[in-house]
């Protein structure tokens, strides 16, 4: 959780309090190795925080696959890559990985608690990196 919050300070002042309001709706987790946290799913309304190891994610639709990478320190969602409402993704981890789950739900309830928060929104839309582009199926 110390890596989330310290990722979060980069962008906003992070307070004692809100430490305390993080730490009781963000909860770590810890997965192993070619687990998966979707398998032909439609998106999720989650972001992802990875605190240790590294995750592909998988878009499929009829007619293209793209593979996207994410390592310690990034935050990435389905929501990133999204284009059609007929994709579906897997999600599988690389290694044993460590993350934080950030559901819209408790990510609201975190703008309730302050709404400087809401810059982190922003951070979690549009920071991505594209690894690996289009695969002709």
């Amino acid at each position: 959780m110390l890596q989330f919050i310290s990722h979060c300070s980069k962008y906003i002042n992070i307070t004692i309090e809100d430490v305390a309001v993080i730490n009781k709706i963000f909860l770590s987790q810890k997965t192993t190795k070619n687990t998966h946290l979707l398998r032909n799913e439609k998106h999720n309304k989650c972001f992802y925080f990875i605190e240790k190891g590294s995750v592909k994610l998988v878009s499929k639709s009829s007619n293209r696959k793209e593979e996207f990478f994410f390592q310690k320190g990034d935050i990435f969602s389905t929501y990133h890559i999204m284009q059609t409402k007929s994709q579906v993704f897997d999600i599988v981890f690389l290694e044993d990985t460590h993350y934080i789950e950030i559901s819209l739900e408790n990510l609201f309830k975190l703008f309730d608690h302050n709404i400087k928060f809401k810059k982190l929104q922003e951070i979690m839309l549009f920071k991505r990196e594209k690894k690996f582009e289009e695969i002709n199926s």
